[in-house]
């Protein structure tokens, strides 16, 4: 069949359509007046589909809460002080002899802190043929403030303290000694005792570790070291010798004095290293 003839089919169907064949049903045609029922309701799907995900919602974050990693306290993670025990009372030991220390923890970062400790010990020394033994004697009593600049048990301390800190000497020469050039006989030198006095106040800087304020029992352990920051010390000395009143023997005495002071002239610097432990209450 040629094109042709195709088209001319097609032409007399679409002229006429009452010759196509009848078809079987025809759709029902709704009332222009009247809207189609439709039973299609977005409120109530929706309303299933949050029902649905409500369950696998509170099932995830249950499930996410059990995964959640636990968080575990450092022993360097800040502290979270206890406002109803801020005060803590404690022992300690080291260079500036056995302390008790009183502690009030004012802030977060902040612990004032008052110390009364003592010591007393024996020291020898020998200059220019004495032979000097000494006994140390310490007691003082300071007040600090320890600042935790991250707010856990690692601290920066300074204070100001004030008391005796002081050495006494008692020395004998069993041979002639010389003295700024003079020589003396243990008869003619005697005895030679004195005192050497380091300053009755001094400046305290430091640097410890204290974990009073950060656990949540009551015992805490501390460690401290720094260093007492004071004058000169100050050295006398007097002779019971044959020669002791004599111008020459204190003028020579006066130049001993000198060299004892640079020997402990330490004492302007005087570490300190302690140990302890509190109690918060």
């Amino acid at each position: 069949m040629s094109l042709v003839t195709i088209a001319a089919v097609l032409s007399a169907l679409a002229s006429n359509p009452s010759d196509l064949p009848p078809t079987t049903a025809t759709a029902p045609t709704a009332s222009p007046s009247t809207p189609a029922p439709s039973s299609f309701d977005p409120d109530a799907v929706f309303a299933k589909r949050r029902a649905k995900a409500k369950p696998i919602q509170i099932a995830a974050r249950a499930q996410d809460q059990t995964d959640a990693p636990i968080a575990r306290p450092s022993a360097f993670a800040p502290a979270k002080p206890e406002r109803g025990r801020p005060w803590a009372v404690g022992a300690s030991v080291g260079t500036d002899g056995i302390g008790v220390d009183l502690k009030y923890h004012l802030t977060r970062t902040v612990v004032l802190r008052a110390r009364a400790a003592g010591l007393s010990l024996r020291h020898g020394l020998t200059s220019d043929g004495v032979r000097y033994s000494g006994q140390a004697r310490f007691g003082t009593v300071g007040g600090y403030l320890d600042w935790h600049p991250f707010g856990n048990g690692l601290f920066v301390s300074a204070g100001v303290l004030g008391g005796e800190r002081r050495l006494k000497l008692s020395g004998t020469a069993s041979n002639s000694v010389t003295f700024n050039g003079n020589v003396y006989t243990p008869a003619q030198l005697g005895t030679v005792t004195g005192k050497a006095d380091l300053s009755s106040t001094a400046g305290f800087a430091g640097l410890g570790y204290d974990s009073t304020f950060g656990n949540s029992g009551p015992i805490g352990v501390n460690v401290l070291a720094g260093v007492q920051v004071g004058d000169a010390p100050k050295v006398s000395l007097t002779s019971n010798g044959l020669l002791a009143s004599t111008p020459a023997l204190q003028n020579d005495l006066r130049k001993e004095e000198d060299k004892i002071r640079k020997d402990l002239n330490f004492g302007r610097f005087y570490p300190v290293l302690s140990v302890g432990l509190n109690y918060r209450f």
